[in-house]
């Protein structure tokens, strides 16, 4: 009876039980079958054999066509950037380097004669003139030998920069509208022009003067892909026949910095010219110029320049600390401060826009990639899955605003959708156990600055330095003078004699403060300058760090939602995760790896 009352007051609460057990079991079920479509950066790197990637442009005609720059490479995929293939080279020539090398037998003789100088002042300071002028010859065998290793060692490093300066900066990848076979390549060299999708390059521009061959921007015409225009450092110029002859544009423009070349969207006869302080317009295919926007002296320069292909047409100007916008009265256009939301007033690196969406608005700077969907009031960061902090070009697919491309130092990023599922509390709790059995980030970050022998602190190399200057410079001198007429005895004596047989000992020591020191020391300006370059080089490695460990989180948490039914794309994910976890490996001198391993273990034995 007392089984059968303790069952009945038992039975509600159990009941109740099993139907919440069923409610979440139901709502787990309920929440996988659903899927949601974000945003985020996906790596498509794979087949580029650097990944310091300069510029990359998307085919108007074709946006699966994909070129890219990187360390004098020219890069093009077919397919969306899943496999790349290497196209040109870009190399100049060393006629600057040769032309200003000197004969090695004059460097010789020149640091020969004051090595030896040196070396006769240093001896006779210490053993007198006399001694000094009868070694002369010898000092001089060792001074041609020291001057002849400078020689050699200044001609190895004089070599390397010359090897590096013959591989060309790729600064951009224009396409022909009209004719998509039809590149253009932008360079530190000069301009290159293809016909056959880029396989083969001829030289159309090297420039006649300094500065000439080093092109900033480039454009074609939207209605002739004959006429191409180029930015330079000393001016514009333009070609009418495909690159055969080029002029220079006169007045204001002849030697100025050209920083971006756009060209209206609607009336292709106005021209927009950005140099570092002024805008320049041209409304008679670039006969004439007017000059709307000058910049006052100071640190603000113009970076970029974007046109928005709205009614009118706005112009967006990116400076070295804002944004500023174009206001129409009447026929007139002036200029504002943009005050523009999430952005601050750092340094715009490059700025454009799309013409699938008007409003659209797409920025650079240090902090990364921003997006503006109403025309430039507000941004917001685009951080999710970017490896990288140093991006150095965007580029925007003309069919899909949301379709965007980033040149980075770790590859080519696609700001790319990913079908993603939701995740239920029990999975987000043994996914949260999981990561905290990994290795965290503060010993991350102790074990790459341990590895790079910079975690000293900095300020204890400058107090060794000072603590230099209370140590005395001691100094010893011993003196022998013997009567060889009488047996030699040296050191009998631990106190300095002189007897009347001939012989003395003389030991002198001194010790020599430099208090001066302690005020300023030369030398203390160096230690602050390298301790500077020091911390510049520690945080660039915490910066790092910390990203690609919170690149390789976020990549985890979107593996645990992925939803997507294209297998090779979990592929990618997977092997960009090992990637990842290598590369943080091998910052930290191979304390990463092991301790995921040991994280592994520990949860497959839990689930035992």
């Amino acid at each position: 009876m007392l089984g059968l009352w303790v069952f009945v007051w038992l039975w509600p609460a159990q009941a109740q039980a099993d139907k919440s057990a069923q409610d979440e079991d139901a709502d787990s079920s309920k929440n996988a079958k659903k899927t949601t479509i974000e945003y985020a950066w996906d790596d498509l790197s794979d087949g580029l054999y650097s990944l310091l990637i300069s510029t990359v442009a998307v085919d108007p005609t074709k946006p699966s066509r994909i070129y890219a720059g990187a360390d004098g490479l020219l890069y093009r995929s077919d397919d969306g950037g899943l496999r790349w293939k290497a196209l040109v080279r870009f190399q100049g020539t060393n006629r600057t380097a040769s032309a200003q090398q000197v004969t090695q037998q004059q460097r010789v003789s020149e640091i020969k004669e004051r090595l030896l100088e040196e070396k006769i002042e240093d001896l006779a300071s210490q053993y007198g003139e006399t001694y000094a002028r009868e070694r002369e010859s010898e000092l001089e065998r060792e001074a041609e030998e020291e001057a002849e290793d400078q020689v050699a060692q200044t001609q190895r490093s004089r070599r390397r920069q010359v090897q590096g300066r013959l591989r060309r900066f790729i600064r951009r990848v224009v396409i022909s509208t009209h004719k998509p076979q039809r590149i253009l390549a932008a360079t530190d060299g000069g301009a290159f022009l293809s016909d056959d999708f880029g396989k083969t390059f001829r030289s159309i521009f090297r420039g006649r003067r300094p500065g000439e061959g080093d092109i900033l921007s480039a454009e074609f015409d939207p209605r002739d892909h004959n006429k191409i225009w180029l930015g330079t450092q000393n001016g514009l110029w333009y070609s009418i026949d495909g690159g055969n002859t080029f002029r220079l544009i006169y007045g204001k423009l002849r030697r100025m910095n050209i920083r971006e070349i756009r060209f209206h969207p609607r009336k292709p006869t106005i021209l927009y010219v950005a140099t570092n302080r002024a805008l320049f317009v041209s409304r008679d295919d670039g006969k004439t110029f007017t000059e709307p926007l000058t910049l006052p002296a100071g640190p603000r320069r113009i970076t970029s320049l974007a046109i928005l292909p709205t009614r009118p047409v706005r112009v967006i100007v990116g400076t070295g600390g804002g944004l500023y916008t174009s206001v129409r009265k009447g026929q007139d256009m002036r200029f504002r401060t943009l005050e523009a939301q999430g952005i601050g007033d750092r340094q715009i690196t490059y700025i454009t826009s799309s013409l699938a969406s008007p409003l659209s608005v797409y920025l650079l700077n240090d902090r990364g990639v921003f997006l503006s969907r109403n025309g430039g009031k507000s941004f917001r960061l685009l951080r999710d899955g970017m490896l990288s902090n140093v991006i150095r070009f965007l580029s925007v697919s003309p069919t899909d605003p949301n379709d965007i491309w980033a040149a980075t130092e770790y590859g080519v990023m696609r700001w790319s959708k990913s079908i993603l599922g939701h995740v239920t509390r029990a999975q987000l709790a043994r996914f949260e156990r999981y990561l905290k059995r990994e290795p965290s980030i503060w010993s991350v970050v102790l074990s790459a600055l341990r590895f790079m022998h910079l975690r000293t602190p900095l300020t204890a190399h400058h107090d060794r330095f000072r603590a230099r200057a209370l140590l005395p410079e001691f100094r010893f001198r011993l003196l022998i003078t013997h009567d060889y007429d009488q047996d030699f005895a040296p050191f009998r004596n631990p106190i300095p004699i002189q007897s009347n047989e001939g012989r003395a000992f003389f030991f002198e020591g001194t010790a020599t403060w430099h208090l001066g020191q302690l005020i300023h020391d030369q030398r203390e300006t160096a230690l602050i300058t390298e301790l500077r370059r020091l911390r510049r080089i520690r945080d660039r490695l915490m910066t790092r760090v910390i990203r690609l460990f919170y690149a390789r989180r976020r990549l985890q948490y979107q593996l645990l939602r992925f939803r997507d039914k294209q297998f090779s794309r979990y592929l990618r994910l997977r092997f960009k995760l090992s990637e990842i976890t290598s590369h943080i490996d091998g910052l930290t001198g191979g304390m990463f790896e092991p301790g995921v391993i040991r994280a592994q273990r520990m949860s497959r034995k839990k689930r035992k």
